[in-house]
């Protein structure tokens, strides 16, 4: 999908999070806190934009 999305002309920041589960940012671990400051910032990035 990110391959797709960038082709078509899309911001993508692709991170993949070995050994993670699916929904895993939905529990409170390290891995999740980091990748949850991740979204977070690219969203910010990008919202705050003129």
């Amino acid at each position: 999908m990110a391959a797709r999305l960038a082709a078509a002309g899309n911001d993508v920041d692709l991170r993949v999070y070995p050994e993670s589960h699916h929904g895993f940012t939905s529990f409170p671990t390290a891995m999740a806190r980091t990748a949850l400051r991740g979204i977070e910032t690219w969203l910010a990035d990008r919202l705050d934009r003129p």
